[in-house]
């Protein structure tokens, strides 16, 4: 009957494409994660020897393969353009190939896959069949399953069939989900109380030493904080301040004491310690970059969208996005049903390409999770009016379509966005929804009605800022950095102002409750291009032809002599870690400011893997170095780091600043 059908088909359109082959297929060859979506919407790891039709929806993310066997018609198919779509529409694109095979290979080549005894047979269509790889899924020890399209942007739609085709495929999936969500808003919300915020836990800092150097170039005995206030010389390098507050983390390692400054480390073995690999989360958690939940119109225009400009701006940079004076809505109320109506005209197709425009924001300005949130707050308060109903819900509803996790609440007549994180954020309600924690990050209402409805393949919000931010220019005035010790050592360097308006938003968090977690986010954030661009060439050129203690050498010492010390309480009032470009354009940093910026400059610069170590109430730094080199250090992996202090001024490398306990020492691997 199936094939009858396909010959039908075939003479009403008339001509044969790839796409009309009958029957099922059956998986042969899998490269790649490849996904196939459910009637349910959800996203499924195809698997070899699964059994797919006409209208399963394959996502063929870049790089990956899928081959066919069409054992009624004795062909292959293999697709490798990335897309979704149902396999008939896959199948059309030339950038795909067909072969025709015997009967005899057909049947030989499924024998030996069904005999291979790694193979189950599903059909993908099946319900049954569905709940058994979903088990399968749940039940699966270390399988990453990233659904989210790799060709979200970036898929190459110039094949020889109609985009419109593709792109209505993609919206009746939109639809479906959102319908779905929709009908779900209308049931009656739930109430819930948070959780009360968490503070950053606080601890006393250890003042700063300093060591005096002598016209000879001999050291005199360290001088700590409350008398270096007062020294002729010294005011300049530290700044006249009272005791602050900072972080602490959990324990990884002991610092081993090392032997005079001209003697050689001999390595003890029987202090060496089995480091505890709570760190390997920030090191390599690679948060999955939350994507839109299908293509928005692939085309720059989008038909039945609008096409009317609107401005808006933010951290100083100018945005333009299609949305236009039809687009504007007014709630009547905050009932389940009122919000339920708002969505369902939100989602018309008139909003597509302005959720295209979002995107592309994104995308092209490498902006983070927390730069996108804000981006599209000044979008909706400028669209909709500052804290309206309607800007929070707009804001939603782009964040979902964007593959964000959020949920809807709301305080009697207000509505509020709850954002869910893997990181623990602090000083911010916390609500437990389904197993997750959602943050309210705007106001602190502790009780909420709130609206549990979801999108397939929602992401959690990511803190983390693993590229460099792109805004507008708003250059500082320059400034100087140089070694005292090294006085031809020197730099010169402006920053983005614009940049740094960003970073006053960012919220302190950590993740899996591990408060170093805290200091590896600022340390792994790079720097900007443009300040790489003027700094980098600078340091390059004069640390050219010197050995990477030598360079060393000086990069602490400037970080030392050059910046000056001040508690964060003095300056802000409370505890604040500085990314690397803060510390450069800000005239007062304390210790946990100078060993981030250092170990970036050590990574970038030097090439050298580097850690921060943390004393209680202090952050320094250790540097491990391809040759032998004396002085303390800390022993991770078999690999020796050499304490670098920052916040000891004047002191070398290999020095330990006086009051620190060695057998309190964590450290924090880095990127």
């Amino acid at each position: 009957m199936k094939k009858r059908l396909f010959l039908i088909l075939s003479l009403m359109v008339a001509f044969v494409t790839m796409s009309q082959a009958a029957g099922q297929f059956t998986v042969t060859s899998i490269k790649g994660k490849i996904t196939f979506l459910t009637s349910k919407g959800q996203r499924l790891p195809l698997e070899v020897n699964d059994i797919v039709d006409n209208t399963t929806i394959i996502n063929i993310p870049f790089h990956a393969t899928l081959e066919l066997i069409d054992q009624t018609d004795n062909k292959r198919y293999i697709i490798k353009a990335p897309g979704r779509a149902p396999i008939s529409v896959l199948l059309k694109d030339n950038r795909n190939s067909v072969e025709n095979l015997t009967r005899q290979y057909v049947k030989t080549l499924v024998d030996n896959l069904t005999n291979s005894g790694a193979v189950r047979g599903m059909v993908v269509t099946e319900p049954a069949a569905i709940t058994r790889k979903q088990a399968k899924v749940n039940e699966s020890d270390g399988m990453d399953l990233d659904l989210d399209m790799d060709m979200d942007m970036d898929m190459d739609l110039n094949m020889n069939f109609s985009q419109k085709d593709l792109i209505n495929e993609y919206r009746q999936f939109r639809q479906q989900c959102t319908q779905t969500y929709i009908n779900f808003v209308r049931e009656a919300w739930q109430s819930y109380t948070g959780e009360k915020p968490k503070k950053i836990p606080q601890v006393k800092d250890a003042p700063p030493v300093f060591i005096p150097i002598n016209d000879d170039g001999e050291e005199g005995e360290p001088i700590r904080y409350e008398q270096a206030q007062t020294e002729e010389g010294l005011k300049g390098t530290i700044a006249t301040a009272e005791e602050s507050t900072a972080s602490w983390f959990s324990f990884l390692g002991k610092i081993v004491k090392g032997k005079k400054k001209d003697k050689k480390v001999k390595e003890n073995k029987n202090q060496k310690l089995a480091v505890e690999k709570v760190h390997d989360d920030v090191v390599k958690e690679k948060p999955k970059e939350s994507k839109a939940l299908a293509p928005i119109a692939p085309a720059p225009v989008q038909e039945g969208g609008v096409n009317t400009i609107f401005n808006f701006s933010i951290f100083g940079t100018k945005y333009q996005v299609r949305l236009g004076d039809n687009c504007r809505f007014k709630l009547n109320g905050v009932t389940e049903n009122n919000v339920a109506d708002a969505i369902e005209s939100l989602a018309d197709i008139k909003y597509d390409n302005m959720l295209f425009d979002c995107l592309k924001i994104r995308k092209e300005n490498k902006l983070s999770d927390w730069a996108y949130f804000q981006t599209l707050e000044a979008l909706t308060n400028e669209f909709c009016g500052k804290d309206t109903n309607e800007a929070t819900l707009l804001m939603g509803y782009i964040l979902s379509q964007s593959g964000y996790k959020v949920r809807l609440g709301r305080d009697n007549q207000k509505l509020v966005l709850l954002t869910a994180s893997q990181h623990t954020i602090y000083n911010k309600v916390a609500y437990r929804l389904d197993g997750e924690t959602f943050y309210l990050l705007d106001g602190s209402v502790e009780t909420l009605s709130i609206c549990r409805a979801s999108l397939p393949n929602e992401t959690s919000v990511s803190l983390m800022i693993r590229a460099a931010q792109k805004f507008d220019m708003d250059q500082s005035d320059v400034r100087t950095i140089k070694s005292r010790d090294y006085p031809d050592f020197k730099v010169t360097i402006h920053t983005n102002k614009n940049l740094l308006k960003f970073y006053d938003t960012y919220l302190p968090s950590c993740m899996n409750d591990e408060l170093m977690t805290r200091w590896a986010m600022y340390a792994n954030t790079p720097l900007s291009d443009d300040v790489k661009a003027e700094l980098y060439p600078q340091l390059r050129s004069q640390l050219q032809g010197l050995s990477k203690l030598e360079g060393m050498r000086r990069l602490l010492n400037l970080i030392q002599t050059g910046l000056v010390y001040e508690y964060d309480e003095n300056i802000w009032g409370v505890d604040r870690a500085f990314f690397a470009e803060e510390t450069l354009y800000y005239p007062y940093c304390d210790c946990e400011d100078r060993s981030i910026l250092l170990s970036r400059l050590v990574r970038d610069i030097l090439g050298l893997k580097a850690i921060l170590i943390y004393y209680p109430g202090h952050l320094a730094m250790a540097v491990h170095f391809p040759e032998e080199v004396t002085g303390d250090y800390i022993l991770l992996d078999g690999e020796k780091y050499i304490v670098c202090d920052p916040t000891y001024i004047a002191a070398t490398v290999g020095r330990t600043m006086p009051g620190m306990d060695n057998n309190q020492a964590r450290a924090i691997l880095l990127q």
